[in-house]
């Protein structure tokens, strides 16, 4: 490791010790370890929390043998996001993750960016419109740096020969963005697989309506590229692996949740992971600001519609109806959680109040203000007396409930006849 990138790492890890020291109320213990060094015997104390900046493979590995907790903490690779500098972070034991992914930036609101920054780019030609439509594009990039964690880890495309050989019998349209360094013999494989070479912007292709899927063996770019919705092939797992949806984390895998940097460098998010539960909330409202989305969404296509004589017709057609869904959908996420009351009777909730064992299984919290809340979704409550609806926002679907005389049991029925018995859990 150069001596630039250690001093690097100090800094960015010194960002989180002011506030540490606040939760915690002493000065935290600092110092900095070399990738691939053994971990010193004063780490392995039972109770130990490391904090640390791109853990290496080989000390997680030592870390859970040791039985110590860490926190690994690094820039997320989202980098299309309207706030610079999301953090990516994750740990090994369950209490501070369950607390993450409290915490953690709902990939609801990452995926509306993402509609908004490829809405912004639909009309501008930054090499997207050569794709048919169904393409698969592959990327040949995958972190390698000198001071990476993968440092002397690059591998040839020929150890994934079949992994390649199944994308190319599933893409009839298949096309390569390559890296100036890239072995002439793997630009080689991908020509004498189909693969067509291409110059684009990477961004473009994620926001293209004709690229279906994107495929490399480990990049930041197929992290993001969940999120506008292509399906993604991944030769190797990559190196930050976002979580993407509720209870993925808890295969065991280490998942690294998105955190805005107004909760990661606040005491009272760090009071909550040190407590192992959490005791304060996090305050949601802050970070969303949904004008923003909408402003960076319409800009670049205001200025190209400008500029062409655009505002006809086609407007209505192809990006009017498109402004109009994401401003619905803004409304519904960010309305709803940014204090708008339920329709629900405040009084009547008490009954409903509690967690339930929903008939598909998942756990329902149904709070007394008429808030609900899923694993997977978030929705509020409408109704009053014995007559009940909740509208899951994130799959628009209207549950109706019925209360049993005893008051533990429901009986819910969404709009499409799926139903069945909630039990009360408390």
């Amino acid at each position: 490791m150069s001596t630039d990138r250690k001093d690097w790492i100090s800094d960015f890890l010194s960002l989180f010790q002011p506030v540490i020291k606040h939760a915690v109320g002493k000065e935290p213990a600092w110092s900095t370890l070399e990738m691939s060094a053994d971990l010193p015997e004063a780490y392995r104390k039972p109770g130990t929390l490391l904090i640390g900046h791109e853990i290496s493979k080989k000390q997680a590995l030592d870390l859970n043998a040791a039985g110590v907790s860490f926190m690994d903490i690094r820039i997320s690779p989202l980098r299309f996001m309207v706030q610079d500098n999301i953090f990516a972070i994750s740990t090994n034991r369950t209490e501070p993750r369950d607390i993450l992914a409290e915490f953690a930036m709902p990939p609801f609101d990452i995926a509306v960016e993402a509609r908004a920054l490829a809405l912004s780019l639909r009309y501008r030609d930054l090499g997207q419109h050569q794709f048919p439509a169904g393409s698969l594009v592959f990327f040949t990039e995958q972190p390698g740096g000198a001071d990476s964690i993968h440092y002397g880890d690059e591998v040839s495309l020929h150890d994934y020969k079949h992994e390649i050989q199944y994308l190319s019998e599933h893409y009839p349209e298949r096309y390569m963005i390559c890296r100036p360094n890239d072995p002439p013999e793997d630009i080689t494989l991908l020509e004498n697989m189909g693969f067509r070479p291409a110059s684009a912007n990477f961004y473009a292709v994620l926001g293209s309506r004709n690229v279906a899927a994107v495929a490399a063996i480990r990049s930041g770019i197929l992290s993001e590229a969940q999120y506008f919705g292509k399906k993604v092939h991944a030769l190797e797992q990559p190196t930050t692996r976002l979580w993407k949806d509720s209870g993925d984390y808890n295969d065991g895998s280490s998942w690294f949740f998105n955190i805005a940097p107004d909760h990661a460098l606040s005491s009272l998010f760090w009071k909550n992971v040190l407590a192992g539960k959490t005791c304060f909330p996090p305050d949601r409202a802050a970070i969303r600001r949904p004008q923003d989305l909408i402003r960076r969404a319409l800009n670049n296509w205001n200025s190209s519609a400008t500029g062409l004589n655009l505002y006809n017709q086609m407007w209505h057609e192809t990006v009017g109806n498109h402004i109009v869904g994401l401003r619905h959908l803004l409304q519904e996420e960010n309305g709803f959680r940014l204090g708008q009351r339920p329709d629900a009777d405040q009084r009547g909730c008490a009954a409903l109040t509690g967690r339930w064992r929903w008939f598909s299984g998942e756990v329902v919290h149904i709070e007394a203000d008429g808030h609900a809340r899923s694993d997977s979704d978030f929705g509020r409550l409408a109704g009053s007396a014995d007559e009940w609806t909740i509208h899951w926002v994130r799959r628009n679907l209207i549950d109706r409930l019925k209360l049993d005389e005893t008051g533990g049991s429901l009986f819910v029925q969404n709009q499409y006849g799926d139903g069945g018995e909630a039990a009360r859990l408390a």
